[in-house]
């Protein structure tokens, strides 16, 4: 019981820490960019290593799927879920360009690349970032 309660503690500490106004401000200019870009008709692409990129898969699948409410399919897609493309690129190239090369691929003007790490460290990520950018490809990173 006690560690229940730890827990949940815990959460409710880390949503007073997200309540704080500049964490508002980042969260409302992220969904800010997001909207823009699916009125556009461009697309959201997600990304993330280990239980990042389980975050990638189910946000992206939320967006292409029905969430809350019926509505249209979003254009969303997790780079974090081609497995192929992934160990291809792995292979042929680097493990630190398996997010890059897939932007360069399909990663367009005004999309938009969620990308989401816990150490903020991770090569990928960053790579991935920096090329998004040079793309012109709007960017938030988590």
């Amino acid at each position: 019981m006690r560690e229940i309660s730890k827990q949940i503690k815990l959460i409710s500490e880390n949503f007073l820490l997200l309540n704080k106004s500049k964490n508002i401000i980042a969260i409302n200019d992220a969904i800010k960019l997001i909207i823009i870009a699916l009125k556009k008709k461009n697309k959201i692409m997600f990304c993330g290593n280990g239980g990042s990129a389980s975050d990638s898969e189910h946000i992206s699948a939320e967006l292409i799927g029905r969430y809350l409410k019926k509505r249209k399919s979003y254009s969303a897609i997790s780079l974090s879920s081609n497995i192929s493309a992934m160990t291809a690129i792995a292979n042929d190239y680097n493990f630190s360009d398996i997010f890059s090369r897939q932007i360069e691929g399909i990663g367009k003007k005004n999309d938009v690349l969620f990308a989401i790490s816990t150490s903020g460290k991770s090569k990928n990520i960053i790579k991935a970032l920096l090329t998004a950018r040079k793309k012109k490809i709007n960017t938030i990173f988590l």
